[in-house]
């Protein structure tokens, strides 16, 4: 028998029975929609995530932590060693900073610390807990890279940081940069008009009983520029590190506290992309904890791989227990055609001939169940889109990202998945109807 003949003689039993070959093929594609949605899912919001830590990440990037996880083996006394995690500290200090900077390909330097606990106040409008930052004036604020990546953003070859006054230099003494989303908070919407007023910054340490009040530490600056708010920048307050220092002190009651524990991040540009992981290596040997987009990005599909098997297995489960439906199915078959089988073994048919013509048919119906799933899953998805987009503009969402993706290979996989459990679960009905005995099957009433 050619194949067309299996295809011809399958559809036309399918046909006899329509509505036992849709419910089984309806129970295989409640499976295969499953895993579409949920694995669609699942790379929709993985695909949201690292296109947002690209575009808020240079590629040419790397981030420096003084904390690293450092994975030691510990001798026990049962038969097995056991490891132990530990942050280990290593103070970014002078040397390493002149270490990292002459480093073949490393091109520019950011180093800064954040302080905590202060409140800004101009012209009477205050906001507590605003978010302060010190960066080492030596070194750069924006680096190139950063702004090249948010100009790529914005598709605007022109847009600069300081979109209001000038930026701060080590030559300048007691001047800062604030950011546009901040003055929005305070209510000041003419962004220019603050250059040159005074800002006060003002921390103060929290009560605790038992313990002499502290008065706060307060210092009165003069905004320089006002940072876009297209930076992530755009929502804090840069001050020099050199004051920085003061109030990183009072907030730790620790004199010299900078001196001893050094900056808190440093940011490395390289040159080149190419020379991202060879940089890593150079500083994470020095014991510095590195990360970059290149990790961040493998760590988070690390994550979203684990997930999508999760939802996979739900989707799997069902079409497992569909399969159960499809060999009920092909079992019918073959008792109702049990003289149809005699016939054909009689007329010259092979147990091969006889045990692919229901390897056929379990096929045929896991291939209907896998479109049947592919249709309802884009139903579902349509639906969820519409509700979920209705739901976040009611909360005055109005940048809706598009959380399914059906890339291909989750689409021709999931079809495949479902041909192929049905063909299994087909195995066992068309090796028995191979196995008959023409003359028994032709005395079959």
């Amino acid at each position: 028998m050619k194949f067309i003949d299996y295809i011809k003689n399958t559809t036309k039993n399918l046909k006899r029975r329509k509505m036992r070959t849709f419910l089984t093929s309806f129970a295989v594609s409640i499976g295969t929609m499953l895993i579409i949605l949920m694995v669609s899912l699942g790379v929709g919001v993985q695909k949201i995530v690292t296109d947002s830590v690209k575009a808020n990440t240079p590629g040419n990037t790397i981030n420096v932590s003084p904390y690293k996880e450092d994975t030691a083996v510990i001798k026990v006394t049962s038969a097995e060693d056991e490891e132990e995690t530990k942050v280990k500290y290593t103070k970014i200090d002078d040397s390493a900073i002149s270490k990292i900077k002459n480093l073949n390909n490393v091109d520019e330097l950011s180093i800064t610390s954040q302080v905590s606990m202060t409140s800004i106040n101009i012209d009477g409008k205050s906001k507590n807990n605003a978010p302060i930052k010190g960066v080492d004036l030596n070194y750069s604020i924006f680096t190139k890279e950063k702004i090249d990546s948010v100009r790529i953003k914005e598709k605007n070859k022109d847009l600069n940081p300081i979109s209001y006054g000038s930026i701060i230099t080590k030559d300048d003494k007691n001047n800062v940069l604030i950011g546009e989303k901040l003055l929005d908070k305070l209510g000041i919407s003419d962004y220019k008009s603050v250059i040159g007023k005074e800002i006060t910054l003002t921390t103060q340490l929290p009560d605790s009983p038992g313990v002499p009040q502290i008065d706060p530490y307060v210092k009165k600056f003069k905004i320089s520029g006002v940072i876009s708010s297209k930076f992530t920048e755009g929502s804090s307050v840069i001050i020099s590190m050199d004051d920085a220092k003061e109030f990183l002190s009072y907030g730790n009651l620790e004199k010299n506290y900078y001196d001893t524990k050094g900056p808190e991040a440093m940011e490395v540009t390289v040159k080149n992309l190419t020379d991202v992981a060879s940089v890593s290596d150079e500083i994470s040997k020095m014991g510095y904890g590195v990360t970059s987009i290149q990790t961040m990005i493998s760590q988070i599909k690390s994550v979203f791989v684990i997930a999508q098997v999760v939802l996979s297995i739900i989707g799997m489960i069902v079409i497992f227990v569909a399969s159960i439906g499809v060999i009920n199915t092909m079992t019918m078959s073959i008792y109702e055609r049990t003289r149809s089988i005699g016939i054909l073994k009689a007329l010259g048919a092979s147990r091969k001939n006889i045990k692919w013509l229901f390897i056929t048919e379990s096929a045929l119906i896991g291939f209907i169940g896998g479109i049947l799933g592919l249709v309802f899953s884009l139903i579902n998805q349509s639906i969820l889109k519409v509700a979920i987009e209705a739901f976040l503009k009611t909360k005055g969402i109005k940048d809706i990202p598009q959380l399914f993706s059906n890339p291909l290979w989750l689409l021709w996989g999931s079809m495949f998945f479902a041909i192929l459990i049905s063909v299994l679960a087909g195995l066992y009905p068309a090796s028995k109807a191979a196995k008959m005995n023409p003359v028994d099957s032709l005395k079959h009433e």
